[in-house]
């Protein structure tokens, strides 16, 4: 395998690649705010397909055929761990025989309905040798979980898998005979209730392959030097350094007042990232109980893998893979949302469901609601338990879960308004800019030795605030030296200050200073010091007091000073 790459600056990259008989070529760009597109040209012969991969579109397969010669597989845009982003190709070569089926359909059902699990099997492939047996769970999962087991004919073991909404496929890859068989199944909800299953079986003669073809920075170009800039720019000679605009992350908060705030101050102002039914917080919580740091780290990477042995599909890596309207809870529409001052009642509600795309009692009372928040809330867990530098997805996550938050109460709000409490524009603000608390099982505040006297008061805010080099620009040349070769120059300078002074005795009325500068160079002067009617100021206070309010947040300092002149 040969294969050539050319790359530009790290905002354009560009190269090409020979996969055996197939050709790869790419050209990738940077996209705002801090993703990449990715256009990607493939050719075997005389059969070409084109890929656009971008951050809403991850994925994309492929299938070329050209006289007797077969290409297929997948191109991906993956994040690694350093938070670059990886171009990278999964295919296959040779012949193809390709079978798709429908394994199974069945209805969703309520959890109260009480309808019990449910059995089958089916055979795949030429002849039947592979056997497929399954278990749709019943009611306790609302028939939204399949348990699939895949084993040869005569019995043999191959895998185990369960598909749920987060998890909706399965691949495994079986050798049969002199080839290879890739097996996928995918979990398909239909519009009339029902979920169906279906089976891809490919059988290709040489086994899958996996190329990496290009690594794109994930955390903007490093500072590289500017040309000067022409007229008419604007920019000013001697701005020689440029940062970029600081960049501030949600606050987490721990709830540590002498005086709390209101029930309902609470219910506006914070929300939890806390899930007691959340095995991942469970088991980080048991770790912390243990002071077994590198047992939560190692809990915490393993939760974020793609190839995760624990919890496996619960990381979520993109916001818009998750189901429902849950999926449209990132980007520009949601940071619009978020900075809203809605009046009343009625238009918060009325802005949410215009982002939601439905009303907010069908979003808090959907079926998967409450998962995918509790994917949401673990995800963020362990990119803080990490301390991984993806601030950005940190922030989108937060952003997501404040919108989860601002449903909540609304849904809790009924009717609209509530007659006895009307809301202010100031109270229908703070659920848009609350904060998140973090599990304190998990990340406790750090406490002051038990001989100290010292205890944490108010509540305290974690905020971190950024700032990189962006670029340099060219500035004004202070001096320019001209040396020719095979010479040296030395240069030395040498300052020094010398001071003369001169006493006069005057017996004029008034104080005066003169000065003289005689032909060296050398000043003389005579001063002499008058005092000034003003030789101190007295400033005495009194009555200064100090008062919290009852919410605990804010304080307020009144009193008086008086000014007194001596001189």
């Amino acid at each position: 395998m040969n294969g050539t790459a050319a790359t530009g600056q790290d905002t354009n990259t560009q190269g090409s690649r020979s996969l055996g008989e197939l050709q790869v070529s790419w050209q990738a760009w940077r996209t705002a705010p801090a993703g990449w597109h990715a256009h990607c040209t493939l050719q075997l012969g005389a059969a070409s397909d084109v890929l656009e991969l971008s951050e809403a579109v991850p994925s994309l397969g492929f299938e070329l055929h050209d006289e007797g010669e077969n290409a297929w597989g997948t191109m991906k845009l993956t994040p690694d761990a350093r938070g670059n982003t990886v171009l990278s190709i999964d295919y296959h070569g040779g012949g193809l025989i390709e079978q798709r089926s429908t394994l199974c359909t069945w209805r969703v059902c309520r959890a109260c309905d009480h309808v019990p699990p449910s059995h089958g099997s089916g055979f795949l492939g030429n002849g039947g040798w592979l056997k497929v047996n399954w278990t749709v769970t019943g009611s306790q999962d609302a028939c939204q979980k399949i348990e699939l087991r895949l084993e040869t004919a005569d019995g043999t073991p191959i895998g185990r898998s369960t598909l749920t909404p987060q998890q909706p496929e399965w691949q495994q890859i079986v050798r049969q005979g002199g080839g290879y068989a890739e097996l996928q199944f995918i979990q398909r909800f239909r519009e009339d209730g029902r979920i169906v299953v279906e089976a891809n079986l490919r059988h290709a003669q040489s086994p899958g392959q996996h190329a990496r073809l290009a690594v794109l920075p994930g955390d903007g170009p490093p500072p590289q030097p500017e040309p000067k800039p022409g007229p008419g720019i604007g920019d000013q000679p001697g701005n020689t350094l440029v940062l970029g605009p600081p960049r501030t992350f949600a606050s987490f908060t721990y709830p540590r007042a002498l005086q709390p705030p209101s029930p309902n101050q609470q219910a506006r102002r914070f929300f939890e990232l806390s899930n007691h039914d959340s095995s991942f917080q469970t088991q980080l919580a048991a770790l912390q109980a243990k002071s077994d740091r590198a047992g939560m780290v190692a809990q915490a990477q393993d939760f974020v893998s793609p190839n995760s042995q624990s919890y496996p599909g619960q990381y979520v890596q993109r916001i818009a893979s998750l189901q429902g309207a849950m999926g449209r809870l990132h980007g520009p529409p949601v940071r619009a949302f978020l900075a809203l001052h809605p009046a009343t009642p009625e238009e918060l509600n009325a802005a949410l469901a215009a982002l939601l795309g439905e009303p907010v009692a069908s979003f808090v009372q959907d079926t998967d609601y409450a998962g995918e928040r509790m994917r949401l809330q673990d995800s963020l867990i362990a990119l803080v338990v990490l301390g991984t530098r993806l601030g950005h997805h940190e922030a989108a996550l937060i952003r997501a879960l404040t919108v989860c938050h601002v449903a909540d109460w609304l849904n809790a709000q009924t009717p609209l308004p509530v007659p006895s409490h009307p809301a202010s524009p100031q109270q229908l603000r703070e659920p848009l800019q609350a904060n998140a608390l973090l599990p304190a099982d998990i990340l406790p505040l750090p406490q002051p030795p038990a001989a100290s006297t010292v205890s944490p008061l108010g509540y305290a805010d974690i905020k971190v605030i950024r700032q990189r080099l962006k670029r340099y620009r060219l500035g004004e040349l202070a001096h320019v030296e001209n040396v020719m070769r095979g010479e040296t120059k030395e240069e030395t300078q040498r300052h020094s200050r010398q001071t003369e002074s001169q006493s006069s005795d005057s017996q004029s009325s008034h104080d005066s200073d003169q000065r003289r500068l005689d032909y060296d160079g050398r000043a003389s002067q005579a001063e002499a010091s008058a005092s000034s009617p003003i030789n101190d100021l007295k400033r005495e206070f009194d009555s200064l007091q100090k008062q919290y309010a009852s919410d605990g947040l804010s304080v307020t300092v009144s009193g008086g000073w008086t000014d007194t002149l001596d001189g």
